[in-house]
């Protein structure tokens, strides 16, 4: 466990790990004016964590720019872009309050998924071929994904009838 941690005023450039940042069971952890760019997998990986992101840019990453599992995160003022996935992927039960933040040229700008949520407040998703997916992976995760708030906008998404997909749960 670990409890008050945080990066500020870093950059990090070409992570050597599958991960740029990857913490868990982190408490009150931070991460501020922090630049992340080409990471093999993930940009940032938080595992039941609580979290606050200010200004965080995740820029070409292999995977996810911020992958979230059964994280509760408070993020204002990202800049996610060019990802191989997901801009955010948020599953296993992740609360998500997010605010003035762009996910772009990321195939799916953000995934909720195993009873996840978001909060969002002018949020841009541009650029990708799905907007926003909500899905239920397993019955383990009982209940729903949802998201709420003010100011979701999509910008040049590649088809109209994937601003939202909630695939079918069988």
């Amino acid at each position: 466990d670990t409890e008050r941690f945080s990066l500020r005023s870093a950059r990090l450039r070409d992570a050597a790990g599958e991960n740029a940042v990857h913490l868990v069971y982190a408490r009150r952890a931070t991460l501020e004016d922090v630049r992340i760019e080409r990471a093999r997998l993930d940009g940032v990986d938080l595992e039941h964590s609580e979290v606050v992101l200010r200004r965080v840019a995740v820029i070409e990453v292999g995977d996810d720019s911020l992958d979230l599992m059964g994280t509760r995160v408070v993020a204002e003022d990202l800049d996610l872009a060019d990802c191989k996935d997901n801009g955010i992927s948020a599953g296993e039960r992740s609360e998500v309050s997010l605010a003035r933040s762009v996910s772009a040229r990321c195939p799916i700008g953000m995934l909720a998924k195993n009873t996840s949520s978001f909060h969002l407040e002018d949020v841009v998703v541009a650029a990708a071929l799905t907007g926003l997916r909500l899905e239920r992976k397993s019955d383990y995760y009982l209940g729903e994904s949802y998201v709420e708030g003010a100011g979701l906008w999509f910008v040049a998404v590649d088809d109209p009838k994937k601003l939202v997909d909630r695939p079918r749960c069988d």
